[in-house]
């Protein structure tokens, strides 16, 4: 019997001691899983930061698109308003010739009378060679006075 008591005693402190071990991993195990949620937690909270700042990143790409698009738009208005402004300057700039040469033309006239004499009067002509222009006005109009 005394063996018999040694046995059971000497399996309990094994069964003890193997409880004792199992508790250790159980003890592990729930160190472990907390860290393993504490992990889901920042995993899960860093896709949601990464999932709006793919959301920034793709409304920034719309606005450059956005902003392209109306770049383009002001690009072809400013090329129409250029294309328009040389056109306007052109013509500016043929009336100002037409101009200078009629000018030019009336001082070569008014000095041709000044050298012979004339005074300029009504020669019975019209315009800058055969009479004089009453109004400014009237000369740029081609315009001129009755005789």
């Amino acid at each position: 019997v005394a063996q018999a008591i040694d046995q059971t005693r000497t399996r309990i402190e094994r069964a003890q001691e193997m409880s004792n071990r199992c508790e250790g991993v159980f003890q592990n195990l729930i160190g472990r899983s907390g860290e393993i949620r504490n992990m889901v937690g920042n995993i899960t909270t860093a896709s949601s930061e990464q999932a709006k700042g793919v959301d920034q990143v793709v409304k920034a790409m719309v606005d450059l698109n956005q902003s392209a698009a109306e770049t383009e738009n002001l690009a072809q208005s400013m090329t129409h308003l250029a294309d328009q402004l040389k056109v306007q300057s052109e013509s500016l700039s043929f009336s100002v010739g037409s101009l200078n040469q009629l000018v030019k033309g009336e001082n070569e006239v008014d000095s041709a009378r000044a050298r012979s004499g004339q005074d300029g009067g009504d020669e019975g002509g019209s315009g800058p060679v055969g009479g004089d222009w009453s109004t400014d006005s009237e000369m740029m109009r081609g315009d001129s006075r009755s005789a």
